[in-house]
């Protein structure tokens, strides 16, 4: 009947929905990895890595030798965060100081009671207070 090839027509039109969103999510998740990946190697000796905008990095950085993350807050400056032992861990490879909980380092306006997730003015401020742990 007519009623029934509608029907089918919306549940084609709403499988090809969650499929083109499932492709678009994959797609982003490599070009995530593909960012993340190239700022790991920029990184060189640092313990730490600069990404020039956010991206979902634990999987990329958790298996890898770097202790610290700094990328572009959502609310402006930049954030200074642990990275955890295993991309699926809360457990970060270094927490950060417990002296900055009280004395900030220079530029920092947010410590996590945590320890692992610090706000920065800026990528250089983040960065003299990683170096100078």
């Amino acid at each position: 009947t007519v009623q029934q090839v509608a029907q089918e027509a919306v549940a084609v039109l709403f499988v090809e929905e969650i499929v083109r969103r499932q492709i678009d999510r994959a797609e982003s998740e490599v070009r995530a990895t593909g960012l993340v990946t190239e700022a790991l190697a920029e990184a060189g000796d640092e313990n730490f890595v600069v990404l020039p905008k956010f991206a979902p990095w634990a999987n990329v950085l958790a298996p890898s030798d770097k202790l610290f993350v700094i990328f572009p807050s959502n609310r402006g400056g930049v954030n200074l965060q642990t990275i955890p032992v295993s991309a699926d861990s809360r457990t970060a490879k270094q927490s950060l100081p417990e002296s900055w909980l009280e004395t900030k380092p220079t530029g920092c306006s947010f410590v996590h009671t945590g320890r692992f997730l610090a706000a920065f003015d800026s990528v250089d401020d983040a960065i003299a207070a990683v170096r100078s742990m």
